[in-house]
């Protein structure tokens, strides 16, 4: 549902401007027959783009306060008035007003801004079978799962991605500022340098020549890639093929797509929205293009009335023990818990692989500058000895 800002015109001729909900352009026309006006022109009113810790913020509250027994539309008066966070108390009074104008919680969200793609169909089922605050609930737990998977990420890499920054700042500052100066104390001398002190000596000269220039060209192709990336579908697929070939990577891209399908999926499929219609809103929701793509063809496999092993066996990036728990659960007759219990097994194999990766990462970034660093110190005392033994 979208709002129409419209230009019509009455069968007098009298113009008219106002507001109107429709669906799409076609429903917007119909809507004004209906009124004897015939539209002229007609904008889409864009609806403001909030970060997702606001939307998640405002949930958590509705959630605890629907869990209390206090209506809906006295909840948002409750979040408008007290809560400190500006964003969170204008969206609540902004859902309020939508809410007073008689629309229903997941029509209001609809309406005023625009959310994460789980958020309207988990509130609309939840509305639809008289469990709204138990999709809430459902729904503040899936943004603070994400949350804390996200922390926990970034503090598992935050260590080796500072080691390696510092690894590759430090070769670059051996490289321009301390190596040279060894090399003006040889120059004066006609000795014949050690091979690896020659060879440092000719990687220094050429950062010195060459480092603006290479940084310089490193940030615009960086900064095209980003571009590029953004404003191509087909970057996009190339590029995350090709992350899913790197060995741990891929494995990790792999793990956390499925985790998020299947937490997903158990979230939906416990709030009553059918397997179809839960896989369409995965993959709405899925970054991975290849995955999304697997379960469209998923989705058209089970609307063609195929099994749902056959289906499941369509996704790419889903291992094989979220398919075959998704396929006994539908045998069993719970297709919710299966989705639930592949998502936490997932979500295990996915903190284990990365707690492994950053193992072995940590100790790779040290011995690797370790070996540099003694290979320069060496190098250079290879020199001064062989300089040392020729003045003697």
């Amino acid at each position: 549902m979208s709002s129409f800002f419209y230009q019509a015109i009455k069968h007098d001729g009298t113009e008219i401007s106002g507001k109107l909900d429709a669906s799409d352009h076609d429903e917007l026309v119909q809507l004004l027959r209906r009124k004897h006006l015939v539209l002229v022109s007609a904008t889409v009113e864009k609806k403001p783009r909030l970060k997702k810790q606001v939307i998640s913020l405002l949930i958590a509250e509705l959630s605890d306060l629907i869990a209390s027994k206090i209506p809906v539309e006295r909840s948002l008066q409750i979040i408008s008035e007290d809560n400190p966070v500006a964003a969170v108390s204008e969206l609540a009074a902004k859902l309020r007003v939508a809410l007073k104008e008689g629309a229903s919680l997941s029509q209001a969200f609809e309406q005023t801004v625009v959310t994460p793609k789980l958020v309207v169909p988990m509130l609309k089922a939840g509305e639809q079978t008289g469990q709204l605050g138990e999709a809430l609930v459902s729904l503040n737990a899936h943004f603070q799962a994400a949350k804390e998977f996200r922390s926990e990420l970034v503090g598992k890499l935050a260590y080796p991605a500072i080691l390696f920054l510092v690894s590759i700042f430090s070769m670059i500052a051996l490289a321009v500022f301390v190596i040279p100066v060894f090399k003006d104390i040889f120059d004066g001398n006609n000795a014949a340098l050690p091979t690896s002190t020659a060879m440092i000596f000719a990687f220094s000269d050429f950062m010195l020549a060459n480092g603006i220039t290479m940084l310089v060209v490193l940030m615009v192709a960086v900064l095209a890639g980003i571009l590029l990336y953004g404003h191509s579908a087909q970057a996009q697929e190339v590029m995350q093929r090709f992350m899913l070939k790197i060995p741990f990577i891929g494995k990790i891209i792999r793990l956390v797509e499925a985790e998020r399908l299947t937490g997903i999926l158990g979230i939906l499929l416990n709030n009553g929205i059918s397997l179809a219609e839960s896989l369409a809103i995965c993959k709405e929701i899925t970054a991975n293009r290849q995955q999304s793509q697997g379960v469209q063809t998923a989705i058209d496999q089970l609307t063609g009335g195929a099994s749902i092993a056959e289906a499941m066996a369509k996704i790419p990036l889903l291992p094989p023990i979220g398919k075959r728990l998704l396929q006994l659960g539908n045998e069993s007759g719970d297709l919710a818990a299966a989705a639930d219990k592949a998502h936490f097994l997932i979500a295990r194999d996915t903190r284990n692989l990365l707690r492994t990766m950053v193992s072995l990462i940590e100790p790779i970034i040290i011995v690797t500058m370790g070996f540099a660093v003694g290979f320069v110190v060496i190098s250079m005392l290879l020199a001064v000895f062989d300089l040392s033994s020729i003045n003697q």
